[in-house]
C-alpha cells in the first residue's frame, strides 16, 4: 500500500541540465532540473527556470538558449551553477564556451541543443519555456560507426532527496518490449 506524503513532483531521477544564455557580452551558465521533451516532430523541448535569475533575463532578451548535458564527473561544477547566481560570481569561466549563430554552448559537455524559444508562461515565480531545438551537437565517441550510442553517456541526474544520481545500462528497446502483452 502506498503512503501519501507531501505534495511534490517525484519523478526520480531529473535529468541535470545546464542552460548557457547569452546577451550584451554578458553570459551565464545555470543547472535546472525542470527540462523535458516535449516532441519529437518538430524537436520541442520545455524548461523552466526562476523569475529573479539571470539566465530568465537573458534568454528573455535573446530567445535563444543552449541545453547541455553534462557528465558525472562534472558534478562539482554542475553543483556549483546551481548553489551561486549569475550577478554574483562569473560560472562561465568554469567551462569552455563555444559561440555558433549567436548560442553559447559549454565544450566540455557531450551533448549541446540549441534551442530558439517560442513560448513564455509564468505561473507565480517559475517561467516555462517551450522551445525548438535548431540545432544538436554530440560529442564524437558518442557516435560510433556513425550512429548515435548512448551508452557510453554518463549524465547527472537529480532526486528530490537531495542526491546526485546516475543511469545505469540499457535494459531494452523502446517500441519492442512490450510487443508480447496483447
Amino acid at each position: 500500500m502506498n503512503r501519501q506524503i507531501n505534495s511534490t513532483p517525484l519523478l526520480h531521477g531529473v535529468p541535470i541540465v545546464l542552460l548557457c544564455a547569452e546577451s550584451e557580452g554578458k553570459v551565464d551558465v545555470t543547472t535546472i532540473g525542470d527540462v523535458a521533451v516535449m516532441g519529437l516532430n518538430p524537436p520541442l523541448v520545455g524548461f523552466s527556470t526562476h523569475e529573479n535569475h539571470l539566465i530568465t533575463e537573458l534568454i528573455d532578451r535573446e530567445r535563444k538558449v543552449t541545453i547541455n548535458i553534462p557528465e558525472v564527473t562534472q558534478m562539482k561544477e554542475v553543483d556549483f551553477c546551481g548553489i551561486h547566481s549569475g550577478r554574483e560570481r562569473d560560472k562561465a569561466s568554469l567551462f569552455r564556451l563555444e559561440r555558433t549563430e549567436g548560442y553559447v554552448r559549454t565544450g566540455d559537455c557531450p551533448v549541446n541543443l540549441h534551442v530558439k524559444v517560442l513560448e513564455r508562461v509564468q505561473i507565480k515565480q517559475r517561467v516555462i519555456y517551450t522551445g525548438e531545438v535548431k540545432a544538436t551537437y554530440v560529442r564524437e565517441d558518442l557516435i560510433p560507426e556513425g550512429k548515435l550510442d548512448m551508452r557510453s553517456l554518463k549524465s547527472l541526474h537529480y532526486g528530490l532527496d537531495n542526491r546526485y544520481y546516475s543511469i545505469g545500462g540499457d535494459i531494452g528497446t523502446g517500441y519492442r518490449e512490450g510487443r508480447d502483452l496483447s
